[in-house]
C-alpha cells in the first residue's frame, strides 16, 4: 500500500474468537489486517476473509518472529494485543515496537505485566483493597503443606503465567489437603511455582463482567457489564453462554478498581458472587480484547475500534447505545456443559432448553465469513469419520 491517505494497517497480536472479531471489525472499515497467531497452526483468524495476511509461529519463539514479521512490514501498523502473549510483547517492547514506526495499544505496562502474573495480580488486588479469594503461590512442599493447613476446600491450582504455562490444564481442582499435597507432587509444575486460591462458592450464573477504557488522564472513557451463564469445566472453565446485562454493583466496584490500580487503556475485571456473604470476588483482570468481543460489539461498542481510533487519533465511536440482553452462545462447548450441569444435577434439559430461546449470536461463525468457523469444524469431522469407520471395521 502506497496511498498516505489510507488507514493505518493493524496487527493483531494472539488470540482466537478474540481476534477473530477484531478483525472482522476493523477489516469492514477498510483497514488492512494482519493476524500473528501464538501457533505453527493457523487460527481462526488467519482464515478471515477480512485477513490480508497471517503470520504463523513456533510457540517457543513468538517475540522473535513476531518482530522479524514487523520489520518486514510495508507501512506502520497499530498493534493491538487479542490474547496474554500479545500483551506481554507490547509490555516488554513497546520502545522497540516505537523504533520501527509501529503503534502499539495504550496501556500502563508495568499493570500490563502484573495482571500477566496470577501471584502479582493478588498482591495488587491486596494493595488497593480488592475483596478478593485467598491466594498462595507454591514452590515447594513446605508451601503446599501451609496451604493445606490454611485454605479452605475446595481450592484450584493455577499456572502463574496461563500463556506461558507448561500444565496439561489452565486449573486443577483440589477436594481436600490430602489431594493438594498428592496433586503437587505429581504435577510438572512450571519452574515459578503454581497458585493456589480459594475457589468462591455459589452457581456458574453467578459470574459477572466489568469493562472500561480509561485514557491518560485516568478518565473512564465507557462503561459496560455483562454476565456469565455457563461455562466449561463446569464450576472453573471458560464461559460458553454470555448474555450483556446492567450490573450496577459490578460497574462501581469495577470503576473503583481500575482507579485504584492506575489502568490505561482497556480493562475487563470478572467478579463472582460470594454465595456465603453475598460479595462481589475479584476473580480476574484481563487488560485487552476478550472472547466476548463480538458479543460487546453488537451489543453497541466496538472495542476493537474504540482502541485503534485511540491509538491513530480519530473520531472515537460513540458508546452510549450499549443494549442489554444480547446473547453469545458457543454451541459444541456449551452441549458439552450441559451434560455435566445436567449430571451434576444442576441443570435439566427443558431449563437449558428455554435458555436458548432468545437471538443467539456465535463468536466465530459468519455467513459473511464462514472459513474460520468450517476449518475450525473441520478437524471435528475428521475425528468423527476416523471413530465410526474404525468401530464399522471392528464390527466386520
Amino acid at each position: 500500500m502506497t496511498n498516505n491517505t489510507e488507514p493505518a494497517p493493524a496487527v493483531l497480536l494472539g488470540g482466537q474468537a478474540s481476534a477473530l472479531s477484531a478483525a472482522r471489525a476493523l477489516g469492514r472499515r477498510g483497514i488492512a489486517v494482519h493476524a500473528f497467531a501464538e501457533s505453527p497452526i493457523p487460527t481462526p483468524v488467519c482464515r478471515s476473509r477480512y485477513v490480508a495476511s497471517a503470520v504463523s509461529v513456533v510457540p517457543d519463539e513468538i517475540a522473535p518472529q513476531w518482530f522479524d514479521a514487523l520489520k518486514r512490514a510495508h507501512r506502520p501498523a497499530v498493534l493491538i494485543a487479542c490474547g496474554d502473549n500479545g500483551l506481554e510483547f507490547i509490555a516488554r517492547h513497546r520502545a522497540e515496537i516505537e523504533a520501527m514506526g509501529h503503534r502499539a495499544q495504550e496501556a500502563n505496562d508495568d499493570l500490563l505485566l502484573a495482571m500477566l502474573d496470577k501471584g502479582r495480580a493478588a498482591e495488587r488486588f491486596a494493595d488497593v483493597g480488592a475483596d478478593a479469594p485467598l491466594t498462595r503461590r507454591i514452590h515447594d512442599s513446605d508451601d503446599a503443606a501451609e496451604v493445606a493447613s490454611r485454605f479452605r476446600f475446595p481450592l484450584a491450582l493455577k499456572p502463574i503465567h496461563s500463556h506461558r504455562s507448561t500444565l496439561k490444564e489452565m486449573a486443577v481442582i483440589v477436594d481436600s489437603p490430602d489431594e493438594l499435597i498428592a496433586v503437587w507432587t505429581a504435577v510438572e509444575a512450571p519452574s515459578g511455582g503454581v497458585l493456589a486460591t480459594e475457589i468462591v462458592p455459589g452457581p456458574d450464573d453467578s459470574f459477572c463482567s466489568y469493562y472500561s477504557y480509561f485514557d491518560e488522564h485516568g478518565a473512564p472513557l465507557l462503561h459496560l457489564t455483562k454476565r456469565k451463564l455457563r461455562q466449561l469445566p463446569i464450576h472453573f472453565g471458560t464461559g460458553t453462554y454470555h448474555v450483556t446485562h446492567d450490573e450496577p454493583e459490578a460497574a462501581e466496584l469495577g470503576l473503583r478498581l481500575f482507579t485504584a490500580l492506575g489502568l490505561r487503556g482497556l480493562g475487563n475485571v470478572e467478579f463472582k458472587r460470594d454465595a456465603r456473604d453475598g460479595t462481589l470476588k475479584v476473580i480476574e483482570c484481563n487488560l485487552r480484547i476478550t472472547a466476548a468481543n463480538e458479543q460487546i460489539r453488537i451489543a453497541g461498542i466496538d472495542l476493537a475500534w474504540f482502541s485503534y481510533c485511540r491509538v491513530t487519533g480519530d473520531q472515537l465511536p460513540d458508546t452510549s447505545n450499549f443494549r442489554s440482553s444480547v446473547r453469545q452462545w458457543h454451541p459444541v462447548e456449551d452441549v458439552r456443559a450441559f451434560r455435566d450441569y445436567r449430571k451434576a444435577g444442576e441443570l435439566t434439559f427443558w431449563r437449558w432448553v428455554r435458555s436458548l430461546a432468545h437471538r443467539q449470536h456465535l463468536a466465530v461463525f459468519s455467513f459473511r465469513d464462514p472459513m474460520p468457523a468450517l476449518g475450525s469444524f473441520w478437524p471435528f469431522l475428521g475425528r468423527l469419520w476416523r471413530a465410526v469407520r474404525g468401530r464399522f471395521r471392528r464390527g466386520m
